[in-house]
């Protein structure tokens, strides 16, 4: 049976049965809502080393080919001393030491931020495993749409239908998102409103130093862009 052909007190059993688990799994919901930032800018920054792995690697036989031509070259010359030869192969490893630490290093960071990386999907996986155990625990996650799965929305429907505002779910989810919208809206003209009183306030102020000073308009709202630039 779907949503729309409950009867109101099934509702309300419905959603009573339900609030338990939607508010376990809203808290797994907003646990996601913080890893996948995290997430997405750690496979960003990985797939950035990437594209920089064939430049490291390059530059690499770039400095360490010439060094190693000459490391064998000392030791295949004869014509040079062997204290000679002993200084510049301790010059050419020194080198090729030296020159080793820049793609060291630069795979050592791979391997630590792919380690984290592969750390988050696991966390993500394990969110996503608890989720999927909490609908296969209650049923009614599979029959409320997901849009409505928050602990207010549930608790917001339940009180229409406990106050007769509402006799099934097409009459409470109408009521809700008109109560949504109209807080909205609230909110909107609220904002509107601190804004206009801002503004006000300023022309105000400009109206009184210009009784008080004497200066018209102009070169009052010319004096206040100058003091504030």
């Amino acid at each position: 049976m779907e949503i729309i052909d409950y009867t109101r007190e099934s509702l309300m059993e419905l959603f009573t049965d339900a609030l338990p688990a939607i508010n376990e799994q809203f808290l797994l919901i907003k646990k996601l809502d913080d890893l996948f930032p995290i997430f997405n800018d750690s496979q960003e920054k990985g797939k950035k080393t990437e594209k920089n792995t064939p430049i490291i690697i390059a530059l690499t036989i770039l400095f360490l080919s010439p060094a190693l031509i000459f490391f064998l070259y000392c030791i295949f010359n004869k014509e040079y001393s062997e204290s000679t030869k002993a200084s510049l192969m301790t010059a050419t490893i020194t080198y090729i030491f030296l020159i080793s630490f820049m793609p060291l290093i630069f795979f050592i960071s791979k391997a630590i931020q792919n380690r984290g990386t592969g750390k988050l999907q696991e966390k993500i996986n394990h969110v996503f495993f608890q989720i999927q155990s909490l609908h296969e625990k209650n049923p009614a996650l599979d029959i409320i749409p997901l849009k409505y799965q928050t602990p207010v929305a549930l608790e917001e429907m339940t009180e229409y239908l406990a106050n007769y505002r509402a006799t099934n779910w097409t009459d409470a989810v109408n009521i809700l998102e008109e109560t949504v919208h109209r807080n909205n809206m609230l909110y909107y003209q609220n904002k509107q409103l601190a804004t206009l009183n801002q503004q006000l306030g300023v022309i105000n102020n400009i109206k009184k130093n210009t009784d008080t000073s004497g200066l018209d308009v102009f070169t009052a709202l010319t004096s206040l862009a100058s003091s504030l630039m």
